[in-house]
């Protein structure tokens, strides 16, 4: 896929508890994502030389080359 094409990929929001819902528990606000949002999510990936969202990310993560690209797995 080319840079061009994965810039058109609009980013994939989290989805989340319900505002009435996560005022009534302790529960993570973020439900994660589908398997499927995940891969458009990580489609989105330019491939850059330096990834600072990589570095920048505040959980651990495993990055693994797959013959679609690079694809972002939770460890």
């Amino acid at each position: 896929m080319e840079m061009k094409d994965r810039l058109k990929i609009p980013r994939q929001p989290m989805p989340e508890q319900d505002p009435k819902v996560r005022a009534r528990n302790f529960d993570e606000v973020p439900l994660g994502y589908t398997p499927e949002m995940a891969k458009t999510e990580a489609l989105r990936c330019i491939q850059c030389k330096n990834p600072t969202c990589v570095e920048g990310c505040p959980r651990p993560l495993l990055l693994m080359q797959t013959g679609e690209g690079r694809q972002l797995a939770w460890k």
